[in-house]
Order: C-alpha cells, then structure tokens, then sequence
C-alpha cells in the first residue's frame, strides 16, 4: 500500500489580496477570499489549476492538473486554524482544526480500493492545507437521485449500494467509520462506478467500539446518535445506508421535515409493504437495517450476505455501458419513470460542511418523458443538514 504521505512545507504567498474581492473602505482578511486560485495558476510549481469545484466557510476544493504525474487531480484547500479565528464566521463548535485535516489525511493515506479516491499527499504552506487526492469524474448520488424521473430503477440501485456496502465494509475492516455517509459524499461516473468521497468526520473505531460525539447530517444520522449516548459507529454507518438505499429506490427521505424526524426517527422501523413497486427482499434488507434499535440492526457483514445483493464480487469495477443503455441514458443518468410517488421530501435546507466537494442542492432540471402517459414529472429534492461534531443539539428538539 505504501508509506502514509506527509505534510511538506513551502513558502508560498497567497495568490491575490483580500482588497480584490471586498470593498477597501469595509474590508476584513479572509484567508480564503484572498487566496483563492484561479484557472491556470500552478501551484507548488506542479498542480495546475483547471477549476473551482466548490466552495464553503473553511476550504476550498480544485481540480487541478499534475504536471508530473500527467494526470487530474483533486484538491481541498484547508484554511489553518489560527487562520480561521480572524474569519468573522468562525466559532469554536465548528471550525475546522489543524488536528482534523491531519487525521483525514492520516485515514485516506491508509486507505486502498476502488471504491475510495486514492490519496496523494497533504501540503502545506503559511496559511493553509492542502489536501491531494484523486479526481473523481462524475455526479454525486444526490444529483443521480434528483434527476431520476420518480426513483432509481432497483437493479441500478442494487450496483450502486453493493459498491458502497464494499467500501464500508473495506473501511470497518480497516478499523475505521465513516460517520457522514449521504448522497452528497458518493460519486457516481457514468458507467456507474461509484467513489465514497469525505473523511473528514471519519474516525478510528475506540478499543470497545464506542463513539461519544455527535456529529454527521440530519437526516442520515442513526437513532442512537441523536440520544447523546455512546453509540456503535459501525452500526451508525449501517443506518445511513440504509436511509441512502431507501432514497434510491422509494425517490424519497423516510423523514420529511426535522420535527418529524424528532418525533418518529427514535422508534422508527422499517415495514415491508407488498404494494411498493420495489422487490421484496430489497424491502426485507430494509427492514433489517433501518431498525431503530442498533442491538437489533443487520451488520454489514449480514448485508453482504444477504439474499438482495448475492450474485456478483462486491469491488467489481463496471466497464460496460451497454448493461445500462435499457434503463438509463448514461451520459446524463436520464432514468426511465416507474411509478409516481407524491411523498417525496421538502428541499432547500443546504449543508453546511465546510470542506464540502459540491454544493449539489440544486440539481440541473430535466424532463423524463413516459412511454405510455407522455407525460413529465419533476420531484422534490432529498437533502440533507451537516452537524459538526459537538454542535449543540438545540438544531433539532427531542
């Protein structure tokens, strides 16, 4: 796997001053506005920049080109901690600390499958980090489930979910959760591969396998995280697949709103209903896995043996498009409609992770035309709301 990659220093100034973005008669240092890169610039004297990604309180993210390697690259810009207490922005609850950056590096640099992004190294310079990574081509899931005409069709989600089911499991083996899996942290290519992209929450698994902070997105997070006791972080990630496989093939959040998530998410369980347009034993993996009680909850091993998923390797690599082309129009993952589901979820409340790769909230509009009623339908949006870790819980009540 190689040797873990560490931070190398170099002199670098920012590239352009704060003055160019903010007014001179009001004007505060911003070390990520008055640093940003543009396209073009190289940095390091070997990553070119080609464009910004996105965008958040904290980091920046750039594909950029790497003139030794040849090959596109990622890049997350983290603005250092001492940096971040002049951001007007800044609190302690959710600044990013050098110590974060650090142990996503550390983690990623561990890391070494081809459902997670390869990790090239971690730079620095006065004020800011800079993470290496892989470029991940494609659509982040949230994008993929949006721009379904009602739901993803369940073969398309059983390759996508067993893919994620390997990189967990990877990941747990390794000692490792995740802790902030969501639609927007997958990256789905148009051959349907699939990357699970942001360690930033990610942790290693305590010697009695049990996590005290609070952190993740509403909506994603499992039961037993929102009582502020110790939870089980493998059993959480199970959790957060599980509400990732029910968006995918219902085309909705099992919650619609975060007091309902408040009243229903503690006793919350699954129920199979044969009336659903969706299989039964991918109903009956449901079931097993979105069980309120973790004591209860299926384990990814139990997943990858379940009935649902067996038949094919786990970290299978799709190269043919052609097993796609009768349900989706790969290159712009246009699926065929099924059935119209009314209950789906009331977007517009947007993630506030810092180091966030995309700002996918809002999808680019399409239409899916039915073969048999020509008509269109456009759904409401799944989202989701990031929770830093040790965030006060008066974001929701319980």
């Amino acid at each position: 796997m190689g040797e873990p990659a560490y931070v190398q220093h170099a002199n670098v100034q920012p590239s352009m001053s704060t003055t160019q973005y903010e007014d001179t008669q009001n004007v505060q240092f911003d070390p990520i506005k008055s640093s940003l890169l543009f396209d073009g610039e190289l940095l390091f004297n070997r990553y070119e920049i080609t464009s910004q990604i996105g965008i958040g309180a904290f980091a920046t993210v750039y594909k950029a080109f790497d003139i030794q390697s040849k090959k596109i690259v990622c890049i997350k810009k983290f603005v250092k901690f001492s940096s971040c207490r002049s951001l007007p922005q800044y609190n302690e609850t959710n600044a990013m600390s050098d110590s974060d950056v650090f142990r996503e590096a550390e983690i990623m640099s561990k890391l070494a499958h081809p459902n997670i992004p390869c990790f090239h190294g971690l730079l620095s310079d006065r004020d800011h980090f800079y993470l290496i990574m892989e470029y991940c081509e494609g659509k982040t899931l949230l994008e993929f489930i949006n721009d379904a005409f009602d739901r993803v069709p369940p073969q398309i989600a059983r390759n996508i979910f067993r893919q994620l089911i390997s990189a967990i499991s990877y990941l747990h083996e390794m000692g490792i959760c995740h802790r902030d899996i969501k639609p927007e942290n997958i990256i789905v290519d148009r051959l349907l591969n699939v990357k699970l992209i942001d360690f930033g929450l990610s942790a290693y698994i305590p010697e009695d396998g049990m996590f005290s902070d609070w952190c993740g997105s509403l909506y994603y997070i499992s039961p037993e995280m929102m009582t502020e006791k110790a939870y089980n972080g493998q059993l959480a990630d199970v959790w957060s697949l599980g509400v990732i496989l029910f968006a995918m093939v219902h085309g909705c959040l099992p919650f619609q709103s975060t007091e309902e998530i408040s009243k229903m998410m503690i006793n919350y369980n699954y129920k199979i209903n044969e009336s659903y347009p969706i299989p039964y034993h991918c109903q009956d993996l449901l079931s097993k896995m979105l069980v309120s009680d973790p004591g209860k909850r299926i384990d990814v091993k139990g997943i990858k043996n379940h009935h649902w998923l067996k038949g094919q390797p786990f970290a299978k690599r799709n190269t043919d498009s052609t097993q796609f082309n009768t349900v989706f129009e790969l290159p712009q993952f246009s699926s065929l409609p099924t059935k119209k589901n009314d209950n789906h979820i009331n977007g517009g409340m947007k993630p506030t992770h810092a180091a966030n790769f995309y700002d996918n909230l809002a999808p680019v509009k399409r239409q899916a035309i039915s073969m048999t009623a020509k008509k269109t339908h456009r759904k409401k949006k799944i989202t989701s709301l990031f929770i830093r870790p040790h965030m006060k819980r008066s974001l929701i009540e319980v």
